[in-house]
């Protein structure tokens, strides 16, 4: 039941934010929107700039950032949940859908992916859904990235890690991975997915 309800929150919660989300994908490029710790994130071109909180708009300042755009933020920010010191999302003193909103999240973007240049390989835990105990059975069969899960798929790691979960949680597993690699929540994976996942462990449970 607890599910359910999560399930429920999250729906509601992703509709809550379509218009802020259909302004911000007219205006930056690649943009989905991605659960992150209980509430929402605006990703572009893989990076998350924008959160949404608590019907709140916090955006992502990298400290190189911090310094050009300092006037335009306030005091309240939001701190990453994993205790992170390197990046803070910080409320604006200017409407979220204004020119300079988008000029702060661009930069960030920027930075970004300047950073990224320099260093391929992306950490699963920058993957909706994923946490520490997902990354340690992962990481018990070899899997310690997001491209090496990209390119085996959700049915080829559920045939790795089975040995290694609980029979009545492969199937948890199973939207946690699809909606990582998909990048949404595993409670709004794909119907049609779902159904076929079910298909797929089904035989490992009966």
């Amino acid at each position: 039941m607890k599910m359910d309800l999560e399930g429920v929150y999250m729906k509601e919660l992703a509709i809550n934010y379509e218009t802020e989300t259909a302004y911000f994908k007219g205006m930056l490029p690649n943009v989905r929107l991605k659960s992150m710790f209980g509430h929402f994130a605006v990703f572009s071109s893989g990076c998350v700039c924008i959160r949404f909180c608590n019907g709140e708009v916090f955006f992502r300042i990298d400290p190189v950032n911090y310094k050009k755009f300092s006037k335009y933020t306030c005091d309240q920010t939001l701190h990453h949940n994993k205790g992170s010191s390197l990046y803070n999302y910080y409320k604006l003193n200017v409407p979220y859908d204004s020119d300079i909103a988008l000029r702060i999240a661009s930069a960030e973007i920027q930075v970004y992916l300047e950073l990224s240049e320099n260093d391929q390989v992306q950490s699963l835990s920058s993957l909706p859904n994923v946490t520490r105990k997902h990354i340690r059975v992962l990481k018990s069969v070899d899997i310690t990235d997001v491209d090496c899960l990209m390119k085996l798929g959700t049915e080829k790691v559920l045939e790795m890690i089975r040995s290694k979960v609980p029979k009545t949680a492969i199937m948890a597993y199973a939207l946690v991975l699809e909606g990582a690699i998909e990048g949404v929540h595993s409670s709004v994976v794909n119907e049609s997915r779902k159904r076929k996942l079910e298909r797929h462990c089904s035989n490992w449970v009966s």
